[in-house]
């Protein structure tokens, strides 16, 4: 049997310096060997140099990575010198000595970094146990006295608390202004000297002071009127008779749909419609005479105090 090879289904020419200088000494990350090969495909693929016009969207969903990654990617490698782009058409630089800087791979690089970073940290605790380090000619010279150092450091940090920003706050517990520094108020008086600022400071406390105990006071009275309309209504149902009581129960307080009442009650909804309207209007009345009769009480209650 014949078997065909993948040739015969298409092949893109890549020049055997680009493979063996650029990709096998592993010059780009995988990322960028994405974008590259999708660029080499559509443009050395077509034996032109530049792929058509294209937007890094395409490039993004044809490569299946995310817009952002892509777009990242891809203004790296142009600062780099490793694409070039004109009128949104891209090309490979095959020169890697052209680039302006060559990575190698990305995980030894973080690695390298990540010793660096260790060897460092590694000397400076050395160096502060011995307070001695040899130099490049092999001499020991002597480091300063890392009890020096250590005084530095927390003078340092006690001058950076003190040039802090300080924020002056409200505390609505007490009603008082706090963290005012004194320089603060120092300037205000100077600016604005026809008027007390410390007086001014009070009657601000005060003023928010008072709005609180307003509103608590409005609160409290709202929950005593709901309270109030609460059992006036319960004491307005109660003198229903049991049947309408039981329809406006249902309907108001469980939200019980028409038609699921007519099945329950065993009677047709325009009777519970009818009913519904009838009671409604014998509550207006029950309730108009519970309250009339409340201020009747306390009038009288009223008038015996006199």
């Amino acid at each position: 049997m014949n078997e065909k090879s993948g040739l015969d289904e298409g092949f893109t020419q890549i020049p055997n310096k680009v493979i063996t200088e650029i990709f096998i000494k592993g010059l780009l990350s995988q990322t960028e060997i994405r974008i590259v090969f999708y660029i080499i495909r559509f443009s050395w693929g077509f034996h032109k140099g530049w792929t058509n016009k294209c937007t890094v969207q395409k490039i993004a969903k044809d490569t299946g990575m995310s817009r952002r990654l892509c777009s990242t990617t891809i203004n790296q490698m142009i600062r780099e010198n490793k694409l070039l782009r004109n009128e949104r058409r891209f090309k490979f630089n095959d020169d890697h000595q052209d680039w302006k800087e060559v990575l190698t791979n990305p995980d030894n690089k973080c690695s390298q970094n990540l010793t660096e970073s260790v060897n460092k940290k590694e000397q400076l605790v050395l160096t502060n146990r011995n307070s001695q380090e040899p130099n490049n000619n092999g001499q020991i010279t002597t480091l300063k006295n890392p009890k020096e150092s250590i005084k530095e450091r927390i003078n340092k940090t006690e001058r950076n608390i003190k040039e802090r920003k300080t924020y002056i706050t409200f505390n609505k517990q007490t009603f008082k202004f706090e963290n005012i520094p004194e320089e603060k108020l120092e300037k205000w008086i100077e600016a604005f000297p026809s008027i007390d600022v410390e007086v001014k400071l009070k009657k601000m406390e005060d003023i928010s002071r008072s709005v609180e105990e307003q509103l608590k006071k409005e609160v409290k009275e709202n929950h005593m009127h709901q309270e109030n309309v609460k059992k006036i209504i319960n004491g307005a149902m109660c003198e229903l008779n049991k049947e309408d009581y039981d329809i406006l129960y249902e309907l108001y307080f469980k939200n019980t749909p028409i038609h699921q009442l007519s099945k329950k009650l065993g009677i047709s909804r325009s009777t519970i419609r009818y009913r519904k309207i009838k009671a409604l209007e014998q509550l207006k009345s029950i309730i108009l005479r519970l309250k009339t009769s409340k201020r009747r009480e306390v009038s009288h209650k009223s008038i015996e105090r006199i």
